[in-house]
């Protein structure tokens, strides 16, 4: 009786495992997570903060180009978890040091100075990373406003949510 039990909760554990992980949308629950907290509601020219972008990279500068990348709709809140994606578009999963570049839009935008870019390194080694917006990350329009432009002109310009003027 006891191997019969155990045989029907063996087979019912095997059969919801695979209906979790094959059920549609359950790759992005494979990719890394990032929770920004501490977002301000505004960026620095006043505007309402809406859209965070966060850029993981083994180089120095925005040309180095990524290793992955996350967005998220934010409209004003302090908040956000994000996945994180392969430059392909698929799940990004890893782990080690990585610069990191996190920025924050209002809807519309002219020019790079009316982001908020801030940059630091971060060891990524478990499923979720936590960073907060402020401590410890430094403004990159105080010492890199050129990678501040390339920053804007790689991400914000070809952005469809954000309106440019």
């Amino acid at each position: 009786m006891w191997r019969k039990t155990a045989l029907v909760w063996f087979g019912t554990v095997i059969f919801l495992n695979m209906a979790v992980f094959t059920a549609p949308g359950a790759a992005d629950e494979d990719a890394e997570q990032v929770q920004i907290t501490n977002i301000p509601r505004e960026v620095k020219s006043g505007a309402q903060a809406y859209k965070i972008f966060i850029m993981l990279s083994t180089g120095a500068s925005a040309k180095a180009g990524y290793v992955a990348k996350g967005e998220a709709l934010i409209n004003g809140a302090t908040s956000a978890v994000i996945n994180l994606k392969k430059p392909d578009g698929r799940p990004w999963i890893g782990t080690g040091l990585f610069n990191i570049a996190i920025v924050i839009s209002p809807k519309e935008v002219s020019t790079s100075k009316d982001i908020d870019v801030h940059g630091g390194e971060k060891i990524f080694s478990s499923k979720i990373q936590h960073i907060a917006w402020a401590p410890g990350l430094i403004n990159l329009h105080d010492i890199a406003p050129a990678q501040v432009g390339e920053i804007f002109d790689g991400i914000i310009k070809p952005d469809t949510d954000i309106i440019k003027n």
